[in-house]
């Protein structure tokens, strides 16, 4: 699937000045919430037609990669972890366990909790994902002091610590 240009998405020529149809550039018109969701929707993207190939998308990798830092842990502690509702995070893990990247089964602790653990199949994608990614740095944060912006950023919205995830 091919999609647009990610000026041409965010409204912007490549000069960065008006697009077609008067169109402000993003970079002086635009909000600060406004670049942060378009700039996360088109990183997805970009993340997402990468990951094609090994099976996954955004969302199973992040979850398969803060699996693969806490693991076993219940299903509940790890949406806590990745700041999802359980439900959110239900649909993403079943995905992910259908094609046999983890298992869940009761925990030893509360018969009623779920645990969920990498299979060595999770592993080998998340190796393989590894080897797809990181998304070319020269569109995605290769800005001076992005990842810092973003952690001091997230800090302030209360995380307390920020993965290392994708």
């Amino acid at each position: 699937m091919t999609r647009p240009a990610t000026t041409r998405a965010m409204g912007a020529s490549a000069s960065r000045g008006p697009s077609e149809a008067g169109v402000p550039s993003a970079d002086k018109e635009w909000s600060a919430s406004r670049l942060l969701t378009t700039a996360a929707r088109l990183w997805e993207q970009e993340v997402n037609e990468r990951l094609q190939g090994v099976g996954l998308t955004t969302a199973g990798l992040v979850a398969l990669q803060a699996l693969e830092a806490v693991e076993p842990v219940t299903q509940a502690a790890l949406a806590r972890i990745l700041h999802l509702q359980p439900q959110t995070l239900r649909r993403t893990l079943a995905s992910l366990e259908d094609r046999a990247f983890l298992t869940r089964g009761a925990s030893a602790v509360n018969g009623r909790a779920l645990t969920v653990r990498l299979t060595d199949a999770g592993r080998e994608t998340l190796r393989r994902a590894g080897e797809t990614l990181p998304v070319a740095p020269e569109r995605f944060g290769s800005e001076p002091g992005l990842r810092t912006t973003l952690v001091v950023l997230l800090e302030g919205l209360g995380v307390q610590h920020a993965p290392d995830a994708v």
